[in-house]
């Protein structure tokens, strides 16, 4: 069996706008197995605020789940988040980078 590339593909976050009381997660496909995946989430300005991450994934779609302290604090305001995954000590190429809104 082959691991795939180690890459991502499809991206998003669930749903946006995101209203903090609600549950909110950012959907990713990975094209082949991953060791670990993150999630960091910033500021417009780029500054890092919250960060997430995974144990071993297998080729598919995956879901990382906003953390609750993030969406405690988080004002209204646009946001970004990057994806990236490793695999044997080697980091995906191209993260995925997207953006989420949160209305309060």
């Amino acid at each position: 069996a082959t691991d795939g590339p180690l890459q991502i593909g499809g991206h998003a976050a669930w749903p946006n706008p995101i209203r903090p009381q609600n549950p909110a997660f950012v959907s990713v496909e990975l094209l082949g197995r991953a060791d670990s995946v993150s999630l960091k989430l910033y500021t417009r300005s780029w500054i890092l605020i919250a960060e997430t991450r995974s144990g071993p994934q297998p080729k598919g779609w995956m879901r990382f789940n906003l953390p609750a302290a993030f969406l405690d604090r988080a004002s209204n305001d646009a946001y970004y988040y990057l994806v990236s995954a490793e695999r044997g000590g080697n980091k995906v190429i191209k993260p995925a980078r997207g953006i989420l809104q949160v209305l309060r």
